[in-house]
Formats: C-alpha cells, sequence, structure tokens
C-alpha cells in the first residue's frame, strides 16, 4: 500500500468521530435536559402531596361539619363560642378549629370549620367549609 493511500485511510477514520468539545457539548445538553425533567417530575410530586393532604383535610372538615349538623338537629342549640379538636385520620393528626360567625337572621350562624396538619391558630388551613346552623327546627323523636 501506498503512502498516499494510507494517509487517505487516516483521514477518513479521523473523520467519522467526534471531537471531544463535540461529545461534552452533548453531555452538558442532555444533563440540562435530564434536571429539568426531574425538576419537572419533583414538582409534580410535591403537587400530587399537597392535593391528597387537601382532600384528607377536606374530609376531617366534612365530618366535623355533620357533626355539628347532628348536635344541632338534636339539641336545637347553636354554639357561641369557638371549639376546636384534633382528629386522626390515614395515620395523621389533624387539626381543626369551628368559628361561628354572626348572620343577619337571628337565631342561626355561620360555622366556619377549618383544618390544618399543624397545630396553633396561625397554622395554615389546608381546607375550610361552612355551614348554617340554626335554632328553628329539630329532628323528630
Amino acid at each position: 500500500m501506498s503512502n498516499k493511500m494510507k494517509k487517505n485511510n487516516f483521514k477518513n477514520s479521523r473523520a467519522r468521530g467526534f471531537t471531544l468539545v463535540e461529545v461534552l457539548v452533548a453531555v452538558a445538553i442532555v444533563a440540562m435536559a435530564v434536571t429539568g425533567i426531574l425538576v419537572a417530575m419533583m414538582r409534580q410530586i410535591d403537587g400530587t402531596a399537597y392535593l391528597r393532604d387537601k382532600l384528607f383535610a377536606h374530609y376531617v372538615a366534612l365530618n366535623q361539619m355533620e357533626l355539628a349538623l347532628l348536635a344541632n338537629a338534636h339539641s336545637n342549640q347553636i354554639p357561641n363560642d369557638a371549639f376546636s379538636g384534633v382528629d386522626d385520620m390515614v395515620g395523621r393528626k389533624w387539626y381543626w378549629r369551628a368559628q361561628p360567625k354572626k348572620t343577619a337572621q337571628a337565631g342561626a350562624i355561620q360555622l366556619e370549620i377549618s383544618v390544618s396538619d399543624q397545630e396553633g391558630k396561625d397554622a395554615s388551613s389546608l381546607a375550610g367549609i361552612s355551614v348554617i346552623l340554626d335554632s328553628f327546627h329539630r329532628m323528630p323523636q
């Protein structure tokens, strides 16, 4: 084989590969894309956990609303002062607070129930619900 042929084969074999700079640029692009995908996945997971917590907090609020309606129906009394408590649901503690608010109608109140996963008056509420309680009816015995 002549020198000229050897030089042509060497040039062709070099032209087929990537340079180190090209490989590093490609790796950097892939790394940024993977990082973006992982960040989006983590946000989705956090959002799903937040929605799960809101759902269970709403269930606790609905349970407290039903208990308040039943107590009101049996006693025909409406609460005057705020009251609070703790419920266990799905292996966690949920802190709820019920606050009566005056209405324009005498003998009726709006009971606002808020639920948090943290204890304390300043804890941010995950769910809230309102119900009207009155002293105009009574369940049949």
